[in-house]
Formats: structure tokens, sequence, C-alpha cells
């Protein structure tokens, strides 16, 4: 990552925030831990853990062009006269990856992080509160 960093690698530099992110997706609150093991095999929220999710989350945010939202397809002339013919006239726009003839991959909504953007969507919402409750957890010494 400091490699990508020192040489103005943006695409490998988001593409590895992602990942690292994706790393900590089992990470569990330390506050709902029972016995002191993390739920489902995961590892306990710690510092690391939350460095990592922040970092990947603004860096991201600042760096990155998120296309999640799937654009619609723009009818083509022979489908918009076949649809004519059809009652009522109606004409059917299909969303891409939807009912489309395109898959939401060849859209390009993974948008070059070789993880589906929606997937880093999910690991920061569901980590959220965590994060939050530890960072109120901490010394502020300990968040320097």
């Amino acid at each position: 990552l400091r490699r990508a960093l020192a040489s103005e690698q943006g695409a490998e530099a988001c593409i590895l925030h992602a990942h690292l992110a994706l790393l900590f997706s089992h990470a569990a609150d330390p506050s709902t831990v029972q016995g002191g093991d993390a739920e489902e095999g995961g590892h306990a929220l710690d510092l690391e853990a939350v460095h990592c999710l922040v970092q990947a989350q603004v860096f991201l945010t600042h760096s990155f062009t998120f296309d999640a939202e799937l654009p619609l397809v723009q009818l083509n002339a022979p489908e918009a006269s076949k649809n004519k013919k059809k009652k009522n006239g109606k004409q059917k726009a299909a969303r891409i990856g939807v009912r489309g003839d395109r898959s939401a991959a060849e859209a390009g909504v993974d948008g070059g992080l070789w993880i589906a953007q929606t997937e880093l969507f999910d690991l920061w919402q569901r980590h959220r509160g965590a994060i939050l409750r530890f960072l109120g957890s901490c010394a502020p010494a300990e968040l320097d």
C-alpha cells in the first residue's frame, strides 16, 4: 500500500484499501462478544481494525468514484418499434443487471475494485455503530 501511494498509483491504492477493509468484515463488536470470543469465528474489533476500516472508507470516498447505481438502458430503434406494436403502445425500459441484456458486471458496477461496491457499503454500514462505540470508549491519547 505504501509503495502504491508513494508511486501515485491511485487505482492500485484503491484496490488495496478495499481489500484491506474486507479483511475486517467479520470483526465483531466487543460489546456483543460473549466471554471474550468473537461470534462466528471473527475477531473482536480493535484499534487496528477500526483504523483500517476508517482509513479505507475515507480514502475511497475521496479517491474513488463509486458507480453502484445501475443506469437505465436506453431503448434502441428496433426494440422501440416492436414495443409500439404492442397493446397500448407502452415501451418498457430494462434495468441493467435486473431485466436487461447485460449483467451488472458487464455494466462496470464493480468499478475496478475487484469486489462489489455494495459489499463495501454493507461492510461500513454493519460496522458503523461498533466503530463509534469503540472510539467513544478509547482514551484520546490512544486515538492519535
